[in-house]
């Protein structure tokens, strides 16, 4: 039996459901070097956060390993708009040609630098996508703010989008929150074409020698396996307003995924495309071994595309 391996995502087609979360694979060329990695094998690659100016991030410790994850306190740590649009981006030129996707994620600390960042790298050609990270936990100023308030994730969401013009802009929310639906309905108010979910859950980790927070920034991110069950939860609870509603977008969906029956959970449950964040670090499993594996367990189950399978969760 053929499988297709094919989908779309805000009107793009990927040429298979994987593609790597923001922060887990630097700007791209990082992993290119590692033995039995090929980042053509990939269907996107979704950017470091990247800022209007250089950001150092917080203070050591930034990661920390928990039971079934990792905590996370980075901090946006990246070097500004400029050097990435003219040193890291035309590295990835050879992904480009392979048919990979290129996801920017724009970060900010206020809706100035928002929009300032969105009218910079409007127009790039190596840019397939953007994804607009307004739910980073570890940071003082912007970020989870605007994913938050309504109001505010439908004002910054309208001003990027505008600056954009017609890339598609995927809004990278926020588990943290009341009603992922009501932040979600803002952000396709907004003008967002599609919705990125989640990002990780807030939490801490406490050194009982020292008796203070194990991380500098005292809480951070929680991702990894021990969220998956959380995200599933949170992808179908959009899926199925989605359908209530009657409205038309699709879901980029992250969260514990590691193997190929995970990737089914997030299909089923509303994903058309599936981000890979703490796995890349933990497990050692080239793309093209996870894409076979993909394949034969969809050979097993009678599935003929991924197309077929999103968003088919029964009750």
């Amino acid at each position: 039996m053929n499988v297709s391996l094919t989908t779309s995502l805000a009107g793009i087609e990927f040429k298979n459901p994987i593609t790597t979360a923001s922060g887990t694979f630097g700007f791209g060329f990082d992993y290119a070097n590692i033995k039995g990695f090929n980042n053509c094998h990939l269907g996107g690659i979704t950017l470091k956060a990247t800022t209007l100016n250089p950001r150092k991030g917080n203070r050591p410790q930034r990661i920390i390993e928990t039971c079934g994850g990792v905590l996370n306190s980075i901090g946006l740590q990246n070097p500004g708009v400029e050097k990435v649009l003219e040193e890291y981006l035309p590295k990835l030129q050879k992904e480009k040609e392979s048919n990979t996707r290129i996801i920017f994620n724009l970060a900010g600390a206020s809706y100035e630098e928002y929009i300032t960042v969105a009218a910079r790298i409007a127009g790039n050609k190596v840019i397939d996508a953007i994804e607009l990270n307004i739910s980073c936990p570890n940071v003082k100023e912007g970020g989870i703010q605007f994913g938050s308030v309504p109001r505010l994730t439908e004002k910054v969401v309208k001003g990027v989008k505008k600056e954009l013009g017609s890339i598609p802009l995927l809004v990278k929310l926020s588990p943290n929150v009341t009603d992922i639906t009501e932040i979600a309905d803002a952000a396709l108010t907004g003008g967002g074409d599609a919705i990125s979910l989640i990002n990780t859950y807030t939490g801490m980790a406490i050194d009982v020698q020292t008796r203070k927070p194990a991380l500098g920034n005292r809480i951070g991110g929680l991702s990894g396996p021990a969220i998956k069950p959380l995200a599933l939860y949170q992808i179908d609870k959009l899926n199925q307003w989605k359908r209530k509603k009657n409205l038309q977008f699709d879901i980029l969906g992250m969260g514990g995924i590691v193997d190929e029956e995970d990737i089914l959970e997030f299909l089923l449950a509303g994903a058309s495309v599936i981000s890979l964040g703490t796995s890349l670090f933990l497990y050692e499993q080239s793309i093209e071994e996870l894409l076979q594996k993909l394949t034969n367990r969809m050979e097993q189950l009678g599935m003929h595309s991924i197309k077929e399978v999103i968003g088919t969760l029964e009750s």
